[in-house]
């Protein structure tokens, strides 16, 4: 149990090391958790992205999707003062972050009977506001010893893909990941749990099935459950609209029952905690399948029942009424906010040519080869970024999300071809 005031002293330690670390460029930029203008969203696009333009280029890839048992729990204390001070924490603040994690002590009650206390040197305090960060500082040296071409953390999950050109050559790279990995995790007192460790293996359409022989207990799977995306070997999406569409219906029949029982105003409220939550997850990713018509008709089925529409009538005039962005729309809205938040990251047109024309800082849209490559949400938000009126692009990031959300919401489109179709 963690005092407020402990709470308090660990909020301006934490903030100060934040600063320390961001300032010296420390923290490893694989790293998605727990780290400014990172998420779940952030690490499942980099990842996806190396698996399309892979898949491009024609090769074949392999997604290791690591699973560590009770990472936070069995940090070693040891270890964890050698890191920091190799990372430049040292001297009283050293000190200091040591015998915070020092002589922690714990005993189990069950049912009135109560254990001898015990004392434990290992792990972060749960429920901490430091904990998150030390741990990311613990496993801060990983990408070091792993030699994978592509790594994805997100705090203790851990993602590596490999590319090749011929099975043989991805079974020989995915043998050198896992030794790497089990070995560091070794070395570090960290357990590695084979059994729920998955395997995915993604191949270019029109190309024949490939085996490999893995020396190792992992499992080879057709898909696993990625930072609660559905990931499926052939990038459908399928598997993550049917979860989104089984938490539709769960609670449509939820908001049936508590109906009458409840304003209107309070089931919109019921309606963005437990639909709009679902369909704004990662949608980046999944809003442009070809399943997402399913999942846009459970929306208007629910918004039909909010506001008592009779099952054929239109939605559109309502989710404009009531400033409610239909699925296309949500869509649109985060995939322009991701290229909006990692503008750095694309090229632009002043980069491949030295004459000052008027869309120079206009931003290039990707090469590629494949149809499958153009549901990438780069590929898609450059698209829809481009299309934008010339003034959308000068605006500071909190600017541009506001005036997005509002013309999305006055337009109210149905496809991403109603958005490329408009002349603004």
């Amino acid at each position: 149990m963690l005092s407020v005031l402990s709470k308090i002293f660990e909020k301006v330690l934490d903030k100060r090391l934040r600063r320390f670390f961001i300032k010296y460029n420390i923290l490893t930029p694989d790293q998605h958790g727990y780290a400014a203008n990172r998420s779940t969203e952030s690490a499942a696009a980099s990842l996806s992205e190396f698996i399309y333009k892979n898949l491009d280029d024609g090769l074949l890839v392999a997604g290791l999707f690591f699973d560590l048992s009770k990472a936070f729990d069995t940090l070693d204390s040891e270890f964890m003062k050698c890191k920091l001070h190799a990372l430049g924490v040292r001297g009283n603040t050293l000190r200091l972050i040591m015998s915070y994690l020092a002589n922690r002590k714990f005993c189990v009650d069950v049912e009135g009977s109560t254990s001898s206390v015990f004392v434990t040197n290992t792990g972060v305090p749960q429920g901490s506001v430091l904990g998150p960060l030390l741990f990311l500082l613990y496993i801060n040296d990983m990408p070091s010893y792993i030699n994978a071409d592509h790594l994805t953390l997100y705090a203790d999950d851990t993602t590596a893909a490999v590319s090749a050109s011929s099975g043989e050559g991805l079974t020989a790279k995915i043998e050198v990941v896992m030794s790497d990995f089990k070995a560091w995790c070794w070395s570090n007192k960290l357990v590695l749990n084979l059994e729920k460790t998955v395997i995915i293996l993604f191949t270019p359409t029109k190309r024949k099935v490939i085996k490999l022989h893995l020396n190792n207990n992992c499992r080879l799977d057709n898909s696993t459950k990625f930072l609660g995306l559905y990931l499926d070997q052939n990038l459908t999406w399928e598997n993550q609209v049917d979860a989104v569409c089984k938490k539709l219906k769960n609670n449509f029949y939820l908001l049936l029952n508590i109906k009458t029982k409840f304003s209107r105003s309070s089931l919109i409220t019921v309606y963005y905690a437990l639909i709009y939550s679902h369909l704004n997850n990662n949608i980046i990713l999944w809003g442009n399948s070809v399943g997402n018509r399913r999942v846009f008709v459970l929306q208007k089925r629910i918004i039909r029942l909010i506001f008592n529409l009779k099952p054929k009538h239109s939605c559109r005039t309502t989710f404009k009424t009531n400033s409610i962005l239909p699925l296309p729309s949500i869509y649109i809205l985060k995939t322009l906010l991701f290229i909006k938040e990692n503008l750095n990251l694309y090229p632009t047109n002043a980069e491949s040519h030295s004459y000052n024309t008027r869309e120079r800082k206009m931003l290039v849209v990707p090469l590629h080869r494949t149809a499958k490559y153009e549901l990438t949400p780069s590929y898609v938000g450059i698209k829809l970024y481009r299309h934008l009126p010339d003034y959308f692009r000068t605006l500071s990031k909190g600017a541009f999300k506001k005036q997005i959300k509002k013309l999305l919401k006055e337009k109210c489109y149905y496809s991403v071809e109603e958005f490329f179709a408009d002349k603004f």
